[in-house]
């Protein structure tokens, strides 16, 4: 598992889409670094977890809505 520092208005959400390219897996940031979990926005200088999540080749499309499972109608 690798270590992220903060900048300064780091979010959750800008976090996750920065390291992983989606900001969906803020999820897995969250729960590897649960004891920031009410942190909304963070201070420059905060070492959190980076853990390993699945790529989108990897992640199972079932129970996705459709748009979200590549599908074209």
């Amino acid at each position: 598992m690798s270590t992220y520092t903060t900048q300064m208005g780091d979010t959750w959400d800008i976090i996750a889409k920065r390291l992983y390219g989606n900001e969906l897996h803020l999820a897995a940031l969250i729960a590897a670094n649960i004891d920031y979990r009410k942190v909304v926005v963070f201070k420059a200088g905060v070492k959190l977890e980076v853990p390993v999540v699945p790529t989108n080749e990897e992640m199972p499309i079932e129970g996705l809505p459709i748009w979200k499972q590549g599908v074209s109608l």
